[in-house]
C-alpha cells in the first residue's frame, strides 16, 4: 500500500512521488494531502464569493501564469511587492527606482483588463512607503502613489491602501493569500503586511496561505490560528493556483477510477469496512436500485459511516456466513450478474431491485447475531 502524504513534493513526477502510485496495488492519498486537496477546493473550485486572492512577490515574470489563471476566478486580485511596482507602471505611475520589470506592462495590462471585462478589479496603490536605500534603518516617508521621486524605492504600500484593502478581505467569503505586500523583514515597512494579516485573521471568510514568506509573517504576527488552512507547499501551492494539475494529484485520480460494483456478498464484505451496518444496509439498496451508478449517494453514506461496528460486521460475515442459509441468495444474486452482462439494463434492474430486500433481510440476521453473540 502506498500512501502520498506529502504536499511539498506532489508538483514532481518522480520515482517516488508518481511511479510508486502508479504501480503500488493500492495507492491513495493520505491525511494531510486529503486536506491541501480539500482547502484548494474549497478555495478555488467552489469558493464563497467574493474571492479574493493576494499575489506578491518581487517579479511578475515568475507569477504571470498565476496571475492570468486567478483574473479568470477572482473578484479581487491583490498585487504587493514588485509585482504592485510593475503594475503601477502599467497605470502610468511613476515608481523610480523600484524593482519592476517594464517588459512585462502589457501582461499587466492584460491582467487589469480581463479582471476589468468580468466587473472585478486588481487595486492600485494611492499612498506608498518610500525609502532612499534598502535597508533595515533607511528613513521610510509616506507618499501619495503620484508623489514617488526618481530616487524613491517603493518598499511598502502606504497607510491609506493598507486600510482600504483591509475592508476589502474582511467583506471577502474567500481569501488566497500567497507573499507579503511589502519588505515586512523591516520594521519601517512592515505595517502593510501587518494590516492585511490581520485583516484576514479578522475576516469570517475562508482563507487559505502558502508560501515560505507568507508563512513567516503568518508566525511573525502569530495569526495561526485564524487561518482557515496554511498549506505546507511552496512550489505545489504556486502550480495550483496556476491552474495546473498536479503529478501526484493525476496519478491518484487516475487510481481512484470508479469501478461498477457488484451486489455480490463479496461486495457486502468489502462496503461492510467502511459502514455500520445500518449505513452498509442503505448503502447496499442504493447499489442494487441504481445498478451500482449512484456514487455520491453512497459517498454520503460511507461519509456518515461507524467504521467499528463496520469491522464487528466484516468479522461476523466472515466467520459466521456458514451458519446463515445464503446459498439460494447467492445463487441468485449470481444468476442476476450473469444476466447483466448480456440484457439490457431495462431487464436486469427489476431483478436487482428485488435483491435488495433479501440482502437486507440476511444483514439484519447478521445484526442480530452479533448482538447476541
Amino acid at each position: 500500500i502506498f500512501v502520498h502524504d506529502a504536499f511539498g513534493t506532489a508538483h514532481r513526477a518522480e520515482g517516488t512521488t508518481y511511479g510508486i502510485a502508479q504501480y503500488a496495488p493500492i495507492a491513495c492519498a493520505g491525511p494531510l494531502l486529503a486536506a491541501e486537496i480539500d482547502a484548494i477546493n474549497l478555495a478555488l473550485a467552489n469558493p464563497k464569493r467574493p474571492l479574493v486572492a493576494i499575489v506578491a512577490g518581487s517579479k511578475v515574470s515568475t507569477k504571470l501564469t498565476i496571475l492570468q489563471a486567478l483574473a479568470k476566478n477572482v473578484d479581487g486580485l491583490i498585487v504587493g511587492g514588485g509585482i504592485a511596482n510593475t503594475f503601477m507602471l502599467a497605470a502610468g505611475l511613476n515608481i523610480g527606482k523600484s524593482l519592476a520589470e517594464p517588459d512585462l506592462l502589457g501582461e499587466a495590462t492584460a491582467v487589469i483588463a480581463a479582471m476589468k471585462a468580468r466587473g472585478a478589479d486588481v487595486p492600485i496603490p494611492t499612498d506608498v512607503v518610500c525609502a532612499k536605500t534598502f535597508a533595515a534603518d533607511a528613513e521610510a516617508t509616506v507618499k501619495a502613489a503620484t508623489e514617488v521621486a526618481d530616487d524613491d524605492l517603493i518598499l511598502d504600500i502606504g497607510p491609506q491602501t493598507a486600510a482600504r484593502l483591509a475592508e476589502q478581505l474582511k467583506a471577502a467569503g474567500t481569501i488566497v493569500w500567497n507573499g507579503p505586500v511589502g519588505v515586512f523583514e523591516f520594521a519601517a515597512f512592515e505595517n502593510g503586511t501587518k494590516v492585511i494579516a490581520q485583516a484576514i485573521a479578522e475576516s469570517s471568510a475562508f482563507s487559505i496561505a502558502g508560501g515560505g514568506d507568507t508563512l513567516a509573517a503568518i508566525a511573525k504576527y502569530g495569526i495561526e490560528k485564524d487561518i482557515g488552512y496554511i498549506s505546507t507547499g511552496g512550489g505545489a501551492f504556486l502550480e495550483v493556483l496556476e491552474g495546473k494539475t498536479l503529478p501526484a494529484f493525476e496519478i491518484l485520480q487516475k487510481r481512484a477510477q470508479p469501478v461498477v460494483l457488484s451486489p455480490s456478498l463479496d461486495v457486502v464484505r468489502g462496503i461492510g469496512m467502511m459502514g455500520s451496518d445500518a449505513a452498509l444496509r442503505s448503502i447496499l439498496k442504493t447499489v442494487l436500485n441504481s445498478m451500482a451508478g449512484d456514487l455520491p449517494a453512497i459517498s454520503a453514506a460511507l461519509a456518515q459511516a461507524d467504521v467499528p461496528t463496520a469491522n464487528r460486521l466484516l468479522h461476523a460475515m466472515k466467520g459466521y456466513l456458514p451458519i446463515f442459509a445464503v446459498d439460494v441468495l447467492s445463487e441468485e444474486v449470481t444468476n442476476v450478474e450473469h444476466l447483466s452482462k448480456t440484457e439490457p439494463i431495462e431487464t436486469v434492474a427489476p431483478l436487482y431491485a428485488a435483491l435488495a430486500p433479501k440482502l437486507d433481510g440476511l444483514l439484519e440476521e447478521i445484526r442480530s447475531y452479533i448482538a447476541a453473540n
